[in-house]
């Protein structure tokens, strides 16, 4: 049956991803730090006046010397107070700040990052998020990957901060398969996904790159940057080190959730990388034949049987590869958090993929 036939090609795929987690994340870790080479970092802002210090601080401890990295601050037409808040925090601070804001005619993230490239002195960048905080050692690691391998886009691993409650458990359970998918397919040299949260690329891979992006979408900065790349033959890797990793916001709210979730689906439609839409068209059809399967054996249609064991199969072959990828990045992984999202996780990735591509989402207050 057809439900069988796609269990069994998640299962080889997340199997595949294990091994090539496994057996290759060693391979891609620097530990090494030669010598310093001049990044500016781009930060997209609206509104974080809650965030900026946060991040601001966490910039500033990094170890890295101050005299080579620069901080690009594009500011998207906020209208709270992060504009006062960095204009003070520049005046006390000996790191080199540039506090950009766009034009009338200018909005949006994109437009954003694309400002802060215009006006960025080095040709290495890091793309991040105001509400990011970073490991101490980010930039250096971040720094003597590209200097080791010289690609044109290094990837790098992104979780959420640690929060209280069950919400956060299920959202982290799912940022967690996101990190292994993102790792495992850049390992095998078939990225399907990056976050603009810690990405480095160079000026000039984006300027060659830069009439492929896909600017008609208000999402998807980071996606179609990644595709792009691709499309160009650029040489993208993945930094497996546990010292690259960005921790950024989870959701606050439900509703958060929703529109973030809403916002991520709703660009899929305009994908055109076969890797990507292969493997979301996988794990969505995988749990869509798992939610049918439960449907038809309620009804007497399908085997309870079957479906126990295609829903075990699926269950396990995840395990292999979110447990090795918690212990490699030290974080903290339950047994009981994972098996309720495994319960949970069909159902939510079957409304989104309905969901998602129907009327408008919010971002900002637009």
């Amino acid at each position: 049956m057809i439900f069988i036939l796609i269990i069994l090609l998640y299962a080889g795929l997340i199997l595949v991803y294990a091994y090539s987690f496994i057996t290759r994340r060693n391979q891609f870790i620097v530990n090494n730090f030669t010598q310093c080479i001049p990044i500016s970092i781009i930060i997209p802002i609206r509104n974080e006046e809650n965030n900026i210090v946060s991040l601001l601080n966490s910039i500033s401890k990094l170890n890295y010397p101050v005299q080579c990295f620069e901080i690009l601050i594009i500011d998207d037409h906020s209208n709270d107070k992060s504009i006062s808040i960095i204009k003070k925090y520049i005046e006390k601070t000996n790191i080199s700040i540039k506090l950009i804001s766009l034009e009338n005619n200018e909005s949006g993230k994109k437009k954003a990052i694309l400002k802060g490239i215009q006006n960025a002195s080095f040709d290495i960048l890091i793309t991040t998020d105001a509400d990011c905080e970073h490991h101490p050692d980010w930039l250096m690691s971040m720094s003597s990957f590209y200097q080791k391998y010289k690609p044109d886009m290094v990837i790098g691993p992104v979780f959420f901060a640690e929060k209280k409650g069950i919400l956060y458990r299920m959202l982290f359970i799912e940022q967690l398969s996101l990190v292994a998918s993102t790792a495992a397919s850049a390992l095998l040299n078939k990225p399907i996904m990056c976050s603009g949260a810690n990405l480095l690329f160079s000026k000039t891979a984006y300027i060659s790159s830069y009439n492929l992006l896909h600017f008609y979408h208000p999402s998807g900065d980071d996606m179609f940057l990644l595709h792009s790349f691709k499309k160009n033959s650029n040489k993208i890797m993945y930094n497996a080190s546990p010292q690259a990793i960005v921790y950024t916001q989870p959701p606050i709210s439900l509703t958060d959730f929703v529109q973030q979730r809403k916002r991520w689906v709703s660009k899929a439609k305009y994908y055109r990388d076969f890797s990507t839409i292969y493997v979301a068209l996988l794990v969505t059809l995988a749990n869509f034949s798992l939610i049918i399967s439960l449907f038809m054996a309620a009804c007497g249609f399908f085997s309870v049987g079957k479906f126990v064991i295609l829903f075990a199969v699926k269950t396990i072959v995840n395990y292999f590869l979110l447990k090795a990828t918690a212990i490699h990045y030290y974080q903290n992984f339950s047994i009981i958090h994972f098996l309720m999202a495994q319960l949970l996780y069909p159902w939510y990735v079957v409304f989104f993929a309905i969901y998602g591509n129907f009327g408008n989402f919010k971002w900002k207050n637009r």
